[in-house]
C-alpha cells in the first residue's frame, strides 16, 4: 500500500515553523475535534518539504487540520512507523465510524517489543497470582489442620502443577487478545456495532 493511502491534501494554510505537538488536548478529545497528527512518511508524501502545520487533509471524506508531526520512528521489519495519521479516539468513533460512544475498544499491540513486554507482564502476573494462590491454599490447609486436628501433607508435584497451570492460563488469556488486537485495522477495532 502506498504511504499515506486514504489521505488527501486539501488546502494550503499559513502556519508557523516547527513540528507542532505530538499529543491532543483534553478539549480536542472531549469535543471530538477534527485534528490530526501525522507521521513523517505521510508528511513527505502529501507535503514534500513544506511544513504541514495548519494544513487540511481529508480522511474518509472528512477534513482534518494538521496540528503536529510525530518524530521519526523509522521502519521495523515490514512496517513503516512513520506512515500514520492519528486522530483523537472520540473523533474517530464519531466522525469516521459514526458511533457516539466507545463500546469496546481493542488496543493495537504491533511492535515485537510490546508483545515481549506483554508476555513478561503476563508471566509475572500469573506467577505472582499462582504463588499467592498456593500460599493461600497451604495457609488454609494449615489452619484447618490445626483447628480440626487433621494431618497435613504437601505434595510438591501438585504445587508445581498448580503453578504451571496458572502460568499457562495467564499466557493464553494475556497474550491471545494482544496478538489478535495487533492484527486489527485500528479503525475497524474502534467500530462499534
Amino acid at each position: 500500500m502506498k504511504p499515506g493511502a486514504g489521505l488527501r491534501r486539501v488546502s494550503r494554510a499559513v502556519h508557523g515553523a516547527g513540528s507542532g505537538r505530538p499529543v491532543f488536548s483534553e478539549a480536542e478529545v472531549r469535543l471530538r475535534a477534527k485534528v490530526v497528527i501525522l507521521g513523517t512518511t505521510v508528511v513527505r508524501e502529501l507535503f514534500g518539504e513544506e511544513n504541514p502545520l495548519g494544513e487540511t487533509v481529508r480522511i474518509n471524506r472528512v477534513n482534518f487540520t494538521v496540528i503536529g508531526v510525530f518524530p521519526v520512528k523509522g521502519s521495523e521489519g515490514w512496517r513503516d512507523w512513520d506512515d500514520v495519521a492519528v486522530v483523537p479516539v472520540t473523533t474517530a468513533m464519531y466522525r469516521l465510524t459514526g458511533a457516539r460512544f466507545v463500546g469496546s475498544v481493542d488496543a493495537e499491540v504491533a511492535a515485537a517489543g510490546l508483545i515481549e513486554q506483554a508476555k513478561i507482564k503476563a508471566v509475572a502476573m500469573t506467577v505472582s497470582g499462582g504463588l499467592a494462590g498456593i500460599a493461600l491454599g497451604v495457609g488454609a490447609a494449615a489452619v484447618l489442620a490445626r483447628l480440626a486436628g487433621w494431618p497435613v501433607s504437601l505434595n510438591v508435584w501438585a504445587l508445581g502443577l498448580a503453578a504451571a497451570f496458572s502460568v499457562t492460563v495467564g499466557l493464553v488469556f494475556g497474550l491471545w487478545p494482544a496478538r489478535q488486537a495487533a492484527e486489527l485495522d485500528p479503525i475497524e477495532a474502534l467500530r462499534y456495532e
